[in-house]
């Protein structure tokens, strides 16, 4: 579980890099970091109620972050830090098939960014990829 609480410490505060521009060696530093911490995490030792917890977690860390985005910069900075979170919830919707829970709210949360922004052609550009991604992971 240490692994767990790590993954989600990292990926809080890779959050937290907003206006980090590409070019920031120390900010695309943790973004790889925080990306292979969620990669190594070892879903055999959650076993299915701690897969459970983990996929309330991750969406509600991913609801957040996705609530938040106000701009192009802060769309950029989302979908870099939450991709590899989207591609855990994958992981662990394959892992728990028909005991995989719904993650509250991520619709209505992926239907108002659609909203928002559907005006915004250089925003959605960078949002549509995990949006997708999103959509798939609901389907």
């Amino acid at each position: 579980m240490k692994k767990t609480s790590t993954s989600l410490l990292l990926l809080a505060a890779l959050a937290l890099l907003p206006g980090c521009s590409e070019g920031d060696v120390k900010a695309s530093e943790l973004i790889e970091s925080g990306k292979k911490a969620v990669q190594d995490l070892n879903l055999d030792e959650l076993g299915v109620d701690g897969m459970v917890a983990k996929v309330g977690d991750l969406g509600d860390s991913l609801k957040s972050k996705l609530e938040g985005i106000q701009d192009k910069a802060g769309a950029i900075d989302v979908a870099e830090t939450m991709g590899p979170v989207v591609e855990q919830l994958n992981k662990l919707k394959k892992a728990l098939g028909d005991k995989m829970p719904t993650i509250e709210g991520l619709n209505g949360v992926v239907t108002n960014l659609k909203d928002k922004f559907s005006g915004d052609e250089s925003v959605m550009k960078v949002l549509q990829p995990l949006l997708d991604k999103l959509k798939n992971l609901m389907a």
